[in-house]
């Protein structure tokens, strides 16, 4: 028998709303997660990521919740001995802070931070609609339950954004293909419960983040979320 599913955490139930959302967190925190790890490769070469942080310390430290300042520069570390910093360690709103102010992305028309204009299919425009859904989608973890003309349109607008980027970044159509795997396939129930929890654990983060976005200095150089 399983255990019984915790408080805390969302249980997977195979209904078709609570399969929507399943498929959308397992598209956010799998194929959006590391196309946005392929544009930071293709900006920063791995092993200079390390160096490309500290040398940014300052400005990072602004943007990062404490969370994120253990990762990126962990308190107990000399700087003789601060660990490498992997791509795969990141989040997509670590990732999305690292790419916005560190790799030199030209904006997108509507400017950081901002949505996108539908006609922007920009490599800036792209991660920011990856953003926003991450952010809109978050907000249906209290009952984990996306209605089917909603998982269409978070679909069609992750879809597109990471095709876009991976036409510029890659040249390849393996995430556009994983994408449409994942449309139909069956969900492992485990790795569903997986994907759950942490969209739960970031609608608790975003909360806090957007608290502190006022108190951030330099909007259009800088962002929280």
């Amino acid at each position: 028998m399983e255990d019984a599913p915790s408080s805390s955490v969302l249980y997977f139930h195979p209904n078709k709303s609570t399969e929507n959302f399943a498929r959308l967190c397992q598209f956010l925190m799998t194929i959006c997660c590391d196309v946005m790890r392929e544009i930071l490769s293709h900006y920063i070469e791995p092993a200079n990521l390390r160096t490309e942080l500290d040398q940014k310390r300052s400005k990072m430290e602004k943007i990062a919740n404490k969370q994120e300042k253990d990762l990126l520069y962990p308190p107990h570390s000399s700087t003789s001995s601060v660990p490498p910093i992997r791509s795969r360690d990141l989040d997509i709103s670590m990732l999305y802070k690292i790419l916005r102010n560190l790799c030199s992305i030209p904006k997108h028309k509507a400017g950081w931070g901002k949505k996108p204009r539908p006609s922007d299919f920009s490599l800036a425009a792209c991660i920011e609609r990856i953003r926003i859904s991450r952010n809109s989608i978050s907000g249906h973890s209290t009952n984990g339950m996306v209605d089917d003309k909603e998982f269409e349109n978070y679909w069609r607008e992750l879809r597109t954004s990471v095709v876009e980027i991976e036409k510029e970044v890659t040249g390849n159509d393996r995430y556009e293909r994983e994408i449409d795997h994942l449309y139909d396939c069956d969900l492992n129930p485990t790795k569903s419960k997986e994907y759950l929890s942490q969209i739960q654990r970031n609608t608790g983060e975003l909360k806090i983040k957007r608290e502190r976005m006022d108190l951030v200095e330099g909007k259009e150089s800088f962002h929280v979320l």
